[in-house]
């Protein structure tokens, strides 16, 4: 201050100079002085009256100490303490099922001297809370360390967690427990709905040729259904299966949209693959498998639409020709290209029989075939007819492969059926002109009674 300042220059110059301490000057530096030092006294005086005037009071209060932590409102722990930035226990509130909720916790050290912290020691619900970033440290004075804790639930309910911080400081050592508490929740939201059955079935699916199936997928939840940008995925077969994606991508509750899904085989085979419609969390995926069988589009039809080249129907039964080198029996089939390629007929001869029986056998209309499909090329679509006839020269059962080698979008292969005849009955049959077969005989018999009992009467055979 000044006045002070200038008595101690003075208290030197007088040691330096005594004589002057009576001189009139002396005297007049003194006046001079004390008039300074009340004019000093007076302003100190009136700053504080001003600021003891409507803005408070002379000495200001700290400022409010609101959460009760000691630390005069100040935001910074008390010194002598180790202070954590969240209460415990923390509560995490409802998370929604499969997404993450985190806090960042800070222990700032005001012990006076460095302190070490453990790792974390984690009891309770662990499969659900997690935590990164603490690791075995140590902390000077007045500094800080973080990490991180997560919850991240996975099943809907109340969870909770203890983490332990072993801390080492001068008073030894000490445990910090901070208690977490978290739910899990399933909001409502948007559900994907299909029109598919699973596994979707693409039976026939001809070679060579796109057959395609069209989805509907309908947000069957009470939330928007928002689907990514590739929402439809498949993974099996590669190259056989194509899928194409929706044409909306944001679907109100009861809103639809489609999708497809092809198959183009290549062989006569069966195909697997998973088709999978993803969605935006929190919505959930939903996958169906697809099953598509290679075919070459060629059927052999009897009169009721059956047909004997599918693998429901792998063989036809002419049943008990009676008698034996006398009767026969003639099927007409229909030979139909459902499909839409061409198919080349290549044997030789075009319809062939093979196996023990074929003596008992032979095909008629051949050659009306071919003139209606000259060398054997049937178009997309077209139909004819051939006959199949079977003329038994013993009673016993026989067999005979009928097979037609085929061609189509290059791929070869033999079409074919089990032709079967006279096989033994397993209760008494009646036929015209007077002959039966009883049950589990290989001969018939001229009837020579008219008690026929449960018999059943047969009356297509022609015996001549």
């Amino acid at each position: 201050m000044i006045f002070p300042s200038n008595i101690q220059d003075d208290a030197i110059a007088v040691r330096q100079m005594p004589s002057k301490w009576c001189s009139e000057g002396w005297l007049r530096r003194f006046l001079v002085g004390a008039m300074a030092c009340m004019a000093v006294v007076l302003f100190a005086g009136c700053l504080s009256s001003s600021s003891n005037g409507d803005s408070g009071t002379g000495t200001q209060p700290p400022p409010p100490d609101e959460d009760g932590d000691g630390d005069g409102g100040t935001g910074l722990p008390p010194d002598g303490q180790i202070h954590i930035n969240v209460t415990s226990p923390y509560d995490f509130g409802d998370v929604v099922l499969g997404q993450s909720s985190s806090v960042t916790v800070s222990i700032h050290n005001r012990v006076g001297e460095q302190i070490v912290l453990n790792p974390l020691d984690i009891t309770g619900a662990t499969d659900v809370f997690s935590s990164t970033g603490l690791s075995q440290q140590t902390v000077p004075e007045n500094q800080f360390a973080t990490f991180t804790i997560s919850f991240n639930p996975q099943s809907e309910g109340d969870f909770q967690a203890v983490f332990a911080i072993t801390v080492q400081s001068p008073d030894g050592p000490d445990d910090i427990n901070l208690t977490v508490l978290g739910s899990g929740f399933e909001p409502e939201l948007g559900e994907i709905g299909l029109d598919v059955s699973d596994p979707l079935r693409i039976i026939p699916a001809e070679i060579g040729v796109n057959t395609t199936r069209t989805i509907t997928l309908t947000n069957i939840g009470n939330e928007t259904l928002r689907l990514p940008e590739n929402a439809i995925t498949i993974a099996g077969d590669g190259g056989v299966f194509t899928v194409t994606q929706p044409g909306n991508l944001v679907l109100a509750p009861g809103q639809s949209t489609t999708f497809t899904v092809t198959v183009n085989p290549p062989a006569t085979q069966t195909y697997e693959a998973i088709v999978t419609v993803n969605a935006d969390p929190p919505s959930q995926p939903r996958s169906f498998q697809v099953i598509a069988r290679g075919q070459i589009m060629l059927s052999l039809l009897d009169e009721a639409g059956r047909d004997y080249f599918s693998p429901d129907y792998g063989e036809f039964d002419f049943g008990v020709v009676l008698p034996p080198g006398v009767a026969t029996r003639s099927q007409e089939f229909l030979i139909r290209n459902t499909g839409q390629n061409a198919i080349q007929l290549t044997g030789a001869p075009l319809f062939q029989l093979h196996g023990t029986g074929v003596d008992f056998f032979r095909i008629g209309g051949v050659a009306d075939f071919l003139e209606q499909f000259p060398g054997g090329l049937i178009p997309g679509g077209a139909t004819g007819r051939i006959r199949i006839i079977f003329s038994p020269e013993i009673l016993n059962q026989v067999t005979a492969d009928f097979r037609v080698p085929v061609s189509v979008a290059g791929v070869d292969e033999d079409m074919e059926t089990v032709l079967i005849g006279n096989i033994p009955p397993d209760r008494m049959v009646v036929y015209g002109g007077g002959y039966i077969i009883e049950a589990g005989s290989t001969q018939p018999r001229r009837r020579d009674h008219t008690d026929f009992g449960d018999a059943e009467l047969r009356t297509e055979e022609t015996i001549t």
